[in-house]
């Protein structure tokens, strides 16, 4: 597993089979923020210029939300956790 920060609040997880991207974003018009978890499964028909074709994409209220879903469907450990903050 490799996991780089790309720019603030942006996260790159690679693993031999998928692509994980975590992005922050702040939910408009509050001081809440939102955590993007996008998979894309890497295969002989993958490009990193096509990621339009999402496999898999959820949204949570914390990141200890998505570091947890990432960890049940993709066996990421949770330690990245303390890298991501």
């Amino acid at each position: 597993m490799e996991l780089k920060k790309l720019e603030q609040g942006e996260f790159e997880i690679i693993t031999d089979n998928y692509i994980i991207y975590i992005c922050k974003e702040q939910n408009p018009d509050t001081k809440h923020y939102l955590y993007f978890v996008d998979v894309f499964e890497i295969n002989s028909t993958f490009s990193i210029d096509n990621r339009d074709e999402v496999y898999d994409s959820e949204v949570f209220d914390d990141l200890i939300q998505a570091v947890e879903y990432i960890n049940n469907n993709y066996t990421i450990t949770k330690k990245i956790y303390n890298k991501l903050i």
